[in-house]
């Protein structure tokens, strides 16, 4: 949960998942958007069924990944702001959204950066290539001026330019990493 900026409005995203759900088999993860008034209590708009969703750091963007889209919502409204069909399904993904709202990564073994203003890719690479690594979740952690992030998967990490996304650099199979741009 978190506040809009005004301390007006509180996001709340429920996940659930089906009884019957395997983990590794069975996608049947759902999401549920609530967007509150703060000082009413009372429900301002809703929505499910997203699978994957999250908000940003300033609390002003929520993104939300469904079977074919992705949308970005006024957190405070819940209006959707931006949508865009992002060419197809991917096993195990994630979503995430930077501090600033400005870039979206979708993530299965490999990373997709979009602009979340314009719904144009930037980029994509593989953070894994292994076979084994699929149901191996993505973290993503932003730097807090959301200039770079870092994506780890298991002992694999990469370091990655938001703006454009370029990879800066990432761990090779000894101690040390490479550098890369």
């Amino acid at each position: 949960a978190r506040f809009h900026p005004d301390n007006e409005s509180i996001v709340l995203i429920k996940e659930t998942r089906s009884p019957s759900a395997n983990e590794y088999t069975d996608y049947t993860t759902h999401s549920r958007v609530e967007i509150w008034n703060s000082n009413t209590a009372r429900l301002l708009k809703s929505w499910s069924d997203s699978l994957p969703l999250t908000i940003n750091d300033e609390g002003n963007k929520i993104a939300a990944a469904t079977e074919s889209n992705i949308i970005i919502a006024n957190a405070k409204t819940g209006t959707v702001v931006q949508e865009w069909n992002w060419h197809g399904h991917i096993p195990d993904y994630a979503i995430s959204i930077s501090p600033d709202g400005k870039r979206v990564l979708t993530s299965s073994n490999y990373i997709n950066c979009w602009d979340s203003e314009t719904g144009t890719i930037l980029g994509s690479a593989f953070i894994s290539k292994e076979e084994n690594d699929f149901g191996n979740e993505i973290n993503i952690i932003y730097a807090h001026d959301s200039s770079k992030f870092i994506a780890t998967k298991k002992s694999k990490w990469q370091l990655w330019n938001a703006k454009d996304a370029r990879i800066l650099a990432e761990s090779t199979n000894n101690q040390n990493g490479t550098v890369l741009a």
